[in-house]
């Protein structure tokens, strides 16, 4: 559905990824191909792979391609294919950030080099921001957090991170603010 509105408006530019000219392409419409090309196998036999499109697979929520040239592989994420090939190198210190908020969204239009700072910001705004219980493998929730700021006066950092399953350091953490800290510190 994606594509085709985007083809309806543009002309689909593929171009070659740096560093694999001549074996993959990538193009404005976020999409990787495998050139038409004869290689030989490590026993000895010449084969003749056809172009085609990668497979891309999602890893920390990014779409990614696995690239391969004498037999070493390399995972690389669509979007940073995108951007340095239409956009020009990464500067140091900026990142590929997705103007909707959508990390499966590479079409050229929809990239831009920012700043960590920016990256967050454009989080926020798009509402994909994960903290507390977004973040993957969180042991608590917002309830326990407020439990545990309750239980600071009656027992001891080391009782409240038993009960919770925690380690102590992240009790202190948790009463300090340092972490959770979308959360009041004063349980209401």
């Amino acid at each position: 559905m994606f594509l085709d509105i985007c083809e309806a408006r543009m002309e689909e530019i593929w171009k070659d990824v740096a560093r694999y000219e001549g074996v993959y392409e990538v193009s404005n419409f976020g999409r990787v191909r495998s050139k038409q090309r004869i290689f030989v196998q490590r026993n000895g036999i010449i084969k003749c792979r056809k172009e085609r499109i990668l497979k891309t697979k999602i890893r920390d929520f990014y779409p990614e391609v696995s690239l391969c040239i004498d037999y070493a592989v390399e995972k690389r994420r669509v979007h940073d294919l995108v951007a340095e090939a239409f956009i020009g190198p990464r500067p140091e210190g900026l990142f590929v950030c997705h103007n909707d908020g959508s990390m499966d969204n590479n079409i050229v239009t929809n990239l831009r080099y920012d700043t960590q700072v920016g990256n967050m910001a454009d989080t926020r705004r798009h509402g994909t921001y994960r903290c507390g219980e977004k973040i993957n493998f969180a042991r608590l929730v917002a309830d326990d957090v407020i439990a545990i700021r309750r239980l600071k006066d009656s027992k001891s950092r080391k009782d409240i991170a038993v009960q919770f399953g925690i380690h102590v350091t992240t009790v202190g953490d948790i009463l300090r603010g340092n972490r959770w800290k979308h959360l009041p510190l004063e349980p209401l």
